[in-house]
């Protein structure tokens, strides 16, 4: 072999050489980018499961007082109090809906099918679990609005709007008042739907009377939820 094509062999072997070690760099960047991506989606996580799991820490203890439970939740209880259980299944204007993408064939009811509006914590599982197995007991099929995995906000506003039109009945635990369960409630309860309110109280406090309401169950262990909320969905009703 000539010395000329020595170098030229030596040549590609460098610049050979050289672009692999600009495509390894180039992937270590990316992959470092990944991972400093993943850890800060993993910290505003942390940071956001702390912060509500305080603020439900610090509600908690507020309610327990009547007259405070009263003034926290007194628009959701007042708009429970002193309804039938009847089950409507039409729904009105439907403006709200065509904006978010609900087309003609996403109105309609799902029979027995009951959607559960809760905060998404770790904390409430159990009480989610007795839900499912309440409705399950009753005939019904209960869905949560995190059983999917939603790629952007707008989507999984109209999953969650699309759920609530589906459900004949939505179960809403108002513990913690997570302001996407109320907000979730008040369209509920704009739509026509049935809600029942689901709320925790200490054992030690008596339930005020106007917080009996046939639409809100006021439970003080899970068993006790289990059993009232049996109760509840067993005195449905159906508008004919």
């Amino acid at each position: 072999m000539e010395l000329s094509e020595i170098y030229i062999v030596l040549l590609f072997l460098v610049v050979f050489l050289i672009s692999i070690s600009f495509l390894i760099f180039f992937y270590i960047r990316k992959l470092e980018k990944k991972i400093a991506d993943y850890n800060q989606e993993n910290l505003i996580k942390y940071q956001r499961s702390r912060l509500e799991n305080s603020v439900y820490e610090a509600t908690e203890k507020l309610v327990l007082d009547d007259r405070h439970f009263a003034d926290l939740n007194h628009l959701i209880l007042d708009a429970s109090a002193y309804k039938d259980l009847t089950s409507k299944l039409n729904v009105p204007n439907r403006s709200y809906f065509e904006e978010l993408g609900i087309k003609e064939e996403d109105f309609y009811i799902q029979k027995k099918l009951a959607t559960c509006l809760m905060p998404f914590s770790k904390k409430y599982k159990s009480i989610y679990d007795v839900i499912v197995h309440s409705c399950s007991f009753n005939g019904f099929k209960c869905r949560r609005t995190d059983d999917e995995l939603i790629e952007n906000n707008s989507n999984l506003r109209r999953f969650i709007v699309s759920l609530i039109l589906q459900a004949e009945v939505v179960i809403a635990v108002i513990d913690g008042r997570n302001p996407n369960v109320m907000y979730e409630v008040g369209l509920a309860h704009a739509i026509g739907k049935l809600v029942i309110i689901v709320v925790k109280r200490d054992n030690s406090n008596e339930i005020p009377e106007n917080l009996k309401g046939n639409r809100l169950v006021v439970y003080r262990s899970e068993d006790d939820l289990y059993e009232q909320l049996n109760h509840t969905l067993a005195a449905i009703e159906y508008e004919k």
